[in-house]
């Protein structure tokens, strides 16, 4: 029995719905494919963040967005201001919608990459649409994807709404405080595998590894 908190009281609520709940969710995740989509990207994420993707009748697809337990890592539907002088851009059609990515790397690993599952079970080659924070060529976050097998080059910003044609937006594979989904180890499971096999068979691994954070020069000051 829980007798004390630690909890900022901002937390307190969640936490308690948190330990009352069973989140493993083995049901099929759902993808829609409009015909002519407008994405709505947004910076950052918090109670007032909107954000998302708006189909062709001006319907908002749930999904797109992001409904985390948290207020804190949410961003909600867009407004109709929001789709006002979105840009056609055919250049963009025919892609694969990841929504915000945040580079921070426990966000990165649990948020970020909800969405890729469609893109490996597909085998597709398709562009990557995301909006959020800009992934670099070089960091932590994009050496992992490139173990992955994810191209950089196929990873386009969106910094502005954007209207497209052909676009698919996977259902996250996880969303934190509300399920997670088989389908969100396989992105790991992936990288683990393509790890072993470019690893050096001629020299001797050893069985177990400590990693320590604080041992890192950059633990201070950055998580990227």
């Amino acid at each position: 029995m829980i007798t004390h908190l630690y909890l900022h009281d901002l937390y307190d609520s969640s936490f308690q719905e948190l330990i009352n709940s069973n989140f493993v969710d083995n049901r099929t995740l759902k993808v829609h494919i409009t015909k002519t989509a407008t994405i709505i990207p947004c910076t950052t994420t918090g109670p007032a963040a909107r954000g998302g993707v708006v189909d062709e009748q001006g319907n908002y697809i749930g999904f797109s967005g992001f409904d985390t337990l948290s207020d804190v890592d949410r961003y909600n539907p867009p407004v109709d201001s929001d789709c006002q002088n979105a840009a056609r851009d055919t250049s963009l059609d025919n892609a694969i919608y990841l929504g915000f990515v945040r580079r921070h790397w426990g966000h990165f690993l649990i948020d970020s990459l909800s969405r890729l599952w469609y893109a490996i079970k597909e085998n597709s080659s398709a562009p990557l649409l995301y909006f959020g924070e800009k992934i670099p060529d070089k960091g932590t976050d994009a050496d992992l994807l490139r173990l992955i097998g994810v191209d950089l080059n196929r990873l386009i910003y969106i910094d502005h709404p954007v209207t497209v044609s052909h676009l698919c937006i996977p259902e996250p594979s996880l969303i934190p405080g509300r399920y997670v989904t088989p389908e969100f180890l396989s992105v790991f499971n992936l990288a683990v595998d393509n790890a072993i096999n470019r690893a050096d068979t001629g020299r001797t691994w050893p069985s177990k590894i400590y990693l320590s954070r604080c041992r890192l020069p950059s633990h201070l000051t950055s998580e990227f």
